[in-house]
Order: C-alpha cells, then sequence, then structure tokens
C-alpha cells in the first residue's frame, strides 16, 4: 500500500521541480519590446530657457520674463501674511501629435520597398525641429537599444519611401502673477513648457 504513495509523491516533486526551473533558469528572459529604451530632448532658439533633466524644456517670451522666475525660484517659497505671493494661471495647453522629427538613418535615400527589416543593432540618433507660437523647437530623438522588427511598406515594391521618426510633444503656457500683502501686482510675466509624450514611432513615408 505503500508503493503507489511513493509514486504520487514523487510525480509532484518532479512537478515542482520543473516549474522552478523555469522561473528561474538564467535563459528564461523578457521579450525584447520591453527593453527598448528611447531618448527624447528638447531645445529652443531662444536664449531664455532651462533645460530639465527628464528632456523637457522650460522657456520664456523674453529676457524680463525670464529673470522674474529666476528671481521667485531664488526666494524662499514660504506663505505668510506678510511675504509677496505668486499664483499661477493655465493659459494655454496642447499636443502636437506625431510631429515629423527626422527620417531614420537606416533609409538615408528614397528607395522601392516591400518591407523594412529593423535589427537590435540598429541604434540611432536623429534631430529636427517644430514651431510652438514663434518659438522653433528642438527635438532630439535616440534610440539605444531596440527590438527586430519588419515593417511594410509596399507590397508590390513599386511604391518610394523612406522611414520616419515622429514624436508626440505637449506644450503648456502659464500666466504668472506676484502681489504683495495688500494685493496690489508687483509683476507679472510667462512660462512656457514642452515636454515629449509616450514613446516616438517609426513610420512609412512614401512619396
Amino acid at each position: 500500500m505503500k508503493i503507489p504513495v511513493l509514486k504520487f509523491n514523487f510525480f509532484y516533486l518532479f512537478f515542482g521541480s520543473l516549474i522552478l526551473f523555469v522561473l528561474f533558469s538564467p535563459t528564461f528572459s523578457a521579450s525584447a519590446e520591453s527593453n527598448e529604451e528611447w531618448d527624447v530632448k528638447l531645445l529652443t532658439d531662444t536664449p531664455y530657457s532651462i533645460e530639465q533633466e527628464d528632456g523637457s524644456i522650460l522657456f520664456f517670451d523674453n529676457e524680463s520674463d525670464y529673470n522674474s522666475y529666476l528671481d521667485d525660484q531664488n526666494k524662499p517659497q514660504s506663505r505668510c501674511a506678510t511675504c509677496n505671493q505668486t499664483t499661477q494661471k493655465l493659459v494655454n495647453s496642447e499636443t502636437k501629435y506625431s510631429q515629423f522629427i527626422n527620417y531614420h538613418p537606416v533609409t538615408p535615400y528614397w528607395t522601392p520597398a516591400e518591407y523594412y527589416m529593423l535589427s537590435v543593432s540598429d541604434s540611432f540618433s536623429v534631430t529636427g525641429s517644430l514651431k510652438w507660437k514663434d518659438v522653433t523647437v528642438s527635438v532630439n530623438v535616440s534610440k539605444s537599444v531596440g527590438a527586430s522588427a519588419k515593417i511594410t511598406a509596399d507590397p508590390k515594391g513599386e511604391k518610394e519611401s523612406r522611414l520616419g521618426i515622429y514624436s508626440d510633444i505637449y506644450f503648456t503656457r502659464y500666466h504668472n502673477v506676484t502681489k504683495d500683502p495688500v494685493g496690489q501686482v508687483i509683476k507679472s510675466y510667462y512660462t512656457n513648457f514642452a515636454r515629449p509624450v509616450g514613446a516616438p514611432s517609426v513610420k512609412v513615408v512614401f512619396r
């Protein structure tokens, strides 16, 4: 009567060991998609701007607004009845979707193609620009690690195409007003902020 019990226990011991091996085996890894690393950095053509660590940028209409912002940042941010207070109001916000940045380096020329193959070695860095109001925003997109991918172009292989890099950029504009303890306006200035949204994309561009 003991033999069936031993076989039963041996089955669960073997099955449990198999599960642990699959879960903790060094050859078991996540898909290559999870290793994709995009880096997007923004710059402007105005000297009155401050780059942020996350790649976004804070910029100003003129030198006066820039200095007003710096002056507020250098003062203690305490709230008291005898202190000047600065309030911030959102004036405008918009997302510019699918902004063309530049062509992918693997397609330097227009050529007829049925599809494109990108491998993990196709890391790249491209720079382009876009206009927001009267400011030109420069966008640098780089990708250090990628996943192999097949991108369909023209199934007949007749249309000339290239691969383009696109990115979404979010813009906001604020009006900042500083008042003294009795409510009189001491100064007012505007701040603008731009940041990349989500991961860039690679699309086929035809001509």
